[in-house]
């Protein structure tokens, strides 16, 4: 499986990478952030999104802004969560890809947050994709990363689309 993980270096999405690699899949991964450029390539979902994306049978949208504060108030935080990653997964798809999006168990519990709004939003339209699939984890304690990477990777293989909850 060749494997694009949006988001590579944050907690999760290094995770991700690194558990995919593991697993014996081709992987990339996306970074904004300049210190890892070497090791990963280059987007930032706040500015705009290339035409064409690498080929690959499986996309993980794990960037966002995901602080609470942070996205109050804050248009770029919107752009980020959830035009950027609509854009990307209608392009992925259109490309064949299978597409796993990262939400957050907060769109259940916390709609009257910005950050669970902006969740809820690509969520409503991703949903609306074929070949797509929402995974809505809980808050992820370093100990059960693994556990949460193999959930992902499993989705992605089988192409299972859905809303997936973990806890």
């Amino acid at each position: 499986m060749r494997a694009l993980v949006i988001g590579g270096d944050g907690f999760l999405g290094r995770a991700l990478v690194e558990a995919l690699a593991k697993a014996g899949e081709n992987v990339r991964g996306t970074t904004r952030r300049p210190a890892f450029i070497n090791s990963r390539d280059y987007l930032d979902l706040a500015e705009p999104i290339p035409e064409k994306l690498p080929d690959v049978d499986v996309v993980y949208l794990v960037a966002a802004v995901t602080t609470f504060q942070t996205c109050e108030g804050n248009p770029e935080a919107w752009r980020v969560n959830v035009d950027a990653p609509i854009e990307i997964a209608m392009k992925a798809i259109d490309a064949g890809s299978f597409v796993v999006f990262v939400s957050s168990d907060s769109v259940e519990w916390c709609g009257a947050t910005a950050y669970a709004r902006t969740k809820a939003a690509a969520e409503v339209a991703i949903r609306t994709l074929r070949h797509s699939a929402i995974f809505r984890p809980a808050r992820i304690l370093p100990a059960r990363v693994n556990e949460v990477c193999e959930l992902m990777i499993s989705i992605g293989r089988e192409r299972r689309a859905g809303v997936y909850r973990w806890s």
